[in-house]
Formats: structure tokens, C-alpha cells, sequence
């Protein structure tokens, strides 16, 4: 699986421009995550065919 962002992209740019677009009163999910991490693991996420979901979250089950 490939990094959600190549070095080619320039991360912090493309960062910027998500966070840009966040809501202004959005939360994370866990009072221990910032909204970077936040908006990465649900990139991260997306990427993942269902079927490696399904693996995922069959082991917290």
C-alpha cells in the first residue's frame, strides 16, 4: 500500500489545504488526537479495501 502522501505531493501543502477545509468547530474523535491525525487515519481508512476493514474491525469484536 502506498503513503497517503508522496513526498512529491509535498505533505504540508496538501495538509494545509484539508485542514482549510475543516469545519472551524470540529472535534477529533478522541480527546488524545489532534485533527491531523484525525484527518490522516480516515484518509488511511478509505484507502483500505472492505475487506481489510472487515479484517480490521473483526479483531476488536
Amino acid at each position: 500500500m502506498g503513503l497517503l502522501f508522496s513526498r512529491s505531493c509535498r505533505y504540508e501543502k496538501c495538509l494545509r489545504r484539508i485542514l482549510a477545509n475543516a469545519k472551524p468547530n470540529y472535534r477529533p474523535q478522541a480527546s488524545d488526537t489532534s485533527i491531523e491525525a484525525d484527518i490522516y487515519l480516515f484518509a488511511r481508512l478509505r484507502q483500505l479495501s472492505l475487506k481489510q476493514r472487515v479484517e480490521m474491525f473483526a479483531t476488536f469484536l
